[in-house]
């Protein structure tokens, strides 16, 4: 039977979402989303880290993303941690919904962000908020997006090959199904 010890209670009086993980050096960094105080509206406001220091303490919340920000994955890559997620979800629900951009970072001390691909800030636009990206070659990755708010392609998932060498290309195709929340269950 696995056992858990209790670390940390965050309590800011407001609603706290999609809680993610990332480890930036040796230091473990929780980043979650704000929605605001209405708990029944979703109302993303702007993203919050904490941290567990080299002593095992941690750190009051901090404010990181002031533009309504949502956090979606943590990963390393190329042994650079990196932050996916997309800003605008405070509209996402709302008609006529804008496009979504999905924003791709990399932290080398996981409070402040730069394109993971330089010059290259947003790596998909469309009705996609929910993405992952896994590696699959030394310049090329996969992201899968679920097309939550339709676009030129309609309802879904994208499924789309970046490609970084030299200049930066993204293809991508559409599926019907619609990949809720996508994760892959390998390592990138």
């Amino acid at each position: 039977m696995q056992e858990f010890r209790f670390e940390r209670k965050i309590s800011i009086k407001r609603d706290i979402r999609e809680p993610r993980f990332l480890k930036v050096n040796n230091t473990l960094f929780p980043y979650f989303a704000v929605p605001g105080t209405n708990l029944i509206k979703f109302e993303p406001e702007e993203t919050m880290s904490i941290y567990l220091n080299d002593k095992s303490v941690w750190s009051r919340p901090e404010w990181l993303f002031k533009n309504t920000f949502i956090p979606w994955r943590g990963k390393i890559f190329n042994n650079t941690p990196t932050l996916i997620g997309y800003p605008g979800g405070d509209n996402i629900y709302s008609e006529p919904s804008d496009l979504i951009k999905v924003f791709w970072y990399r932290t080398l001390n996981g409070k402040n962000f730069e394109p993971f691909i330089e010059n290259t800030p947003v790596i998909l636009t469309g009705g996609v908020p929910d993405t992952d990206i896994v590696k699959i070659d030394e310049n090329e990755y996969i992201a899968v997006s679920r097309n939550e708010l339709g676009d030129e392609d309609g309802l879904g998932s994208k499924i789309c090959r970046i490609k970084t060498e030299n200049q930066v290309r993204v293809n991508c195709i559409s599926n019907l199904k619609k990949y809720d929340s996508p994760l892959p269950d390998f390592d990138s």
